[in-house]
C-alpha cells in the first residue's frame, strides 16, 4: 500500500478540495491527483480490505 498516497488522500480530505490540498503541500493539483488514481484502482480491488482469510 503506498503511504504517501494515503497522506495525499487525507490531505484533500481535509481541505475539501483538490486546488486546496496541493496548496497545503506545496504542490500542483496534478501531483496530488495522480497518486490518487492509483489508490483508487488498489481499493476498488479489493485487494487491502478482505481479511487475511479472505471474503466470508
Amino acid at each position: 500500500m503506498d503511504v504517501e498516497a494515503l497522506r495525499t488522500f487525507v490531505s484533500v480530505a481535509e481541505a475539501g478540495q483538490f486546488q486546496a490540498a496541493a496548496d497545503e503541500l506545496g504542490t500542483s493539483q496534478q501531483a496530488v491527483s495522480v497518486p490518487l488514481v492509483g489508490l483508487e484502482s488498489t481499493s476498488m480491488s479489493g485487494s487491502w480490505c478482505a481479511p487475511p482469510g479472505g471474503p466470508g
